[in-house]
């Protein structure tokens, strides 16, 4: 795929060179940047990490060049360029990235939307080391049935002979309840099928509405309902997962609660209790239940520090008793001056041992 390589580099570097030679009489330029550095410090090991990240961006009319660049504690590890732009109803982008320390190419993406009123259109080639792929889709959001179909091409050889790989088609009906369905396929067959209604309306009851959803994939069906409570001010809802025994037919049997995900939202603040009893779904690999607290304060409330943003979680690994005890706990706050500059903090806790396993230290600034 040597072919491949410096056929990436050469369209993506002269898609760079012609939009902005272009586009260089056609209005007023800007300048824009962002910074970012975390530092994490785990303490048991005396070790730390460190990862940035740097954006840089001009931008000439309806063009825009950007690159991207990622450093951490080996050195600079990723690079990336893109451009993007409009030509008529024509959204273009490129994107071309490879790894510094290797010198090696990494992909070049390149994307084309068509819109004109509901109607929109696009495709999407990547290209890698290892082979092509092409994504051609539709979207139609208007009319009675609301429709999205994408359609995946793969090439893995050197002729470009392109194969089918996968297709998706979403419809939606917006009437009274908005009902959808989703289903893909790939060479082999259906994949997975999804049906979906919600803002069920209880009657008597104006407070309460219901969400439900079936997925259906080759060994696995899950039935999930979301009743979702309206209070005023506070809004609440509660997501409830059911699995059923695969028997190869479009069939639900053996109807289990395998997960249950309550938020509560006052104001600002966010209060979620997460819980699964299916081990493959437990939370970071380990817990099988998590409560969190996240206070968001919006935007333009304090002149000094806007907006302001906190959240502390703590996950619990025993279904046994005293099952209360929390396992590990975790927490972070961040500032951002007038979006301007940005400060963050967290933290990892064990509890069984009561020592803070990792300390993290973020800074943002941007231009």
């Amino acid at each position: 795929m040597a072919w491949a390589r410096s056929t990436g580099c050469v369209l993506g570097v002269a898609m760079l060179l012609v939009a902005f030679t272009s586009a260089a009489a056609w209005g007023a330029s800007s300048f824009t940047g962002s910074f970012k550095s975390e530092l994490a410090v785990a303490l048991p090991t005396d070790s730390y990490t460190i990862d940035e990240a740097l954006c840089l961006s001009y931008g000439v009319s309806d063009w825009s060049c950007s690159s991207f660049s990622l450093f951490g504690t080996s050195g600079w590890t990723s690079q990336g360029f893109e451009a993007r732009g409009l030509l008529g109803n024509l959204k273009l982008t490129s994107y071309l990235a490879f790894t510094p320390q290797s010198a090696s190419f990494t992909s070049w993406k390149s994307t084309m939307a068509w819109t004109h009123a509901d109607t929109s259109f696009g495709t999407t080639l990547e290209l890698t080391p290892t082979g092509i792929s092409l994504l051609v889709s539709l979207s139609e959001k208007g009319g009675d049935l609301p429709l999205d179909a994408s359609v995946q091409f793969r090439s893995t050889g050197a002729d470009c002979d392109f194969a089918f790989y996968r297709a998706d088609i979403a419809a939606t009906l917006p009437r009274c309840l908005d009902v959808s369905a989703d289903c893909g396929f790939t060479a082999s067959g259906l994949e997975r099928a999804t049906f979906s209604v919600s803002g069920i309306d209880i009657d008597r009851l104006p407070w309460l509405s219901l969400d439900a959803s079936l997925s259906y994939t080759l060994n696995k069906k899950k039935l999930t309902l979301t009743p979702v409570f309206d209070f005023g001010g506070t809004e609440s809802c509660i997501v409830i997962t059911l699995a059923g025994d695969s028997t190869g037919q479009l069939s639900i049997g053996g109807i289990r609660i395998t997960g249950v995900h309550l938020t509560c939202r006052i104001g600002d603040a966010t209060v979620e209790d997460e819980v699964h009893l299916d081990p493959a779904e437990y939370l970071l690999g380990k817990y099988w239940e998590a409560l969190s607290l996240t206070y968001s304060e919006a935007a333009g409330v304090d002149e000094c520090w806007d907006p302001i943003e906190f959240s502390i979680s703590a996950y619990y690994a025993n279904k046994g008793f005293p099952s209360y005890l929390v396992a590990e706990a975790s927490g972070g706050i961040s500032l951002g001056e007038s979006r301007t500059i940005g400060l963050g903090f967290g933290f990892e806790l064990d509890t069984d041992v009561g020592d803070i396993e990792l300390l993290t230290f973020s800074f943002e600034y941007s231009w």
